[in-house]
């Protein structure tokens, strides 16, 4: 029960900090080079979660046999800067995700 709590408190402490980040400088620091990323959250998550089970689970590359910790953190990092790097140059083309577009069409359907 301790153990829980400990993590919540942790995961709080870590939200504390990068919203005092943000709030800093009204958001001009090094965070919010994740703004784009954040604005294409859907297409993120879903290309993150096909890249992650691509290469560790069996189906795919099965990389959680012969991977330890460390180059998993640094494979999740590479993974995270490619995809800034991606949402930076899909949003200076397009004005949104390509998930968040259907995902828009779909919630407005019916108001045709």
């Amino acid at each position: 029960m301790i153990a829980t709590y400990s993590k919540l408190s942790l995961m709080f402490v870590f939200l504390a900090g990068i919203v005092i980040l943000w709030k800093h400088n009204d958001g001009k620091v090094w965070i919010a080079k994740f703004s784009n990323f954040g604005r294409m959250a859907l297409t993120n998550y879903v290309l993150m979660s096909i890249i992650g089970t691509t290469l560790y689970y069996g189906w795919g590359f099965g990389l959680y046999k012969y991977c330890g910790a460390l180059f998993c953190l640094i494979l999740g990092l590479l993974c995270l800067y490619l995809q800034i790097l991606f949402s930076n140059w899909w949003l200076s083309k397009y004005r949104q995700g390509p998930l968040e577009k259907i995902w828009r069409k779909l919630t407005w359907i019916n108001d045709r």
